[in-house]
């Protein structure tokens, strides 16, 4: 699947983008076990796979949106700019914008979990990730699992499935700086 990202684009970001390949192909050899384990489960739930799929979905989020850093850093664009190019996964936002605030709760769903349990307010950057992230899917429950679904369009859940949808985005970032 790789190759198909413009020879204009920094080798740095092309070697990156192997590596992350490697990584999600790394937690779809779980996930995908578990995909076909939930099928079959009366109550996957209760076996704790919903929890174990969601657990890989947000890791690999949080890798690409690694990856997505470095692409829009290597081409000296702003956050903002970057994450606005590419295809739209609804009409809210592009495929990159929601893979960032996928990774972004991710990473802090527990601390938000923390505060709220305890009567506090979430803080506005919380709250700003949510309401972003509510764009795409809910936030209720498995929200890694919503998302990657919304992303893939209803396909099978796969985290490699994201490897042309950032090679597709690379392209975009290199489009869009070369554009006079």
């Amino acid at each position: 699947m790789l190759g198909k990202v413009g020879a204009e684009v920094n080798i740095l970001v092309i070697g990156e983008l192997s590596s992350l390949a490697t990584h999600l192909k790394f937690l779809d050899s779980a996930l995908l076990p578990i995909n076909a384990a939930i099928k079959l489960s009366a109550d996957p739930e209760s076996a704790g796979l919903l929890e174990r799929g969601e657990y890989l979905i947000g890791i690999g989020f949080v890798a690409a949106q690694r990856y997505i850093q470095t692409v829009y850093l290597a081409e000296g664009l702003e956050r903002d700019v970057a994450l606005k190019l590419g295809e739209n996964v609804t009409d809210c936002g592009t495929h990159v914008h929601a893979i960032w605030q996928g990774a972004n709760y991710w990473k802090h769903e527990d601390e938000w979990y923390h505060d709220v349990s305890r009567g506090r307010d979430l803080k506005r950057n919380a709250e700003a990730t949510r309401d972003k992230l509510e764009l795409y899917t809910d936030c209720d429950d498995y929200t890694c699992a919503n998302l990657l679904s919304v992303i893939l369009k209803g396909e099978e859940l796969s985290l490699y499935a994201l490897v042309p949808v950032l090679e597709a985005w690379t392209t975009a970032v290199s489009a869009y700086k070369q554009a006079p």
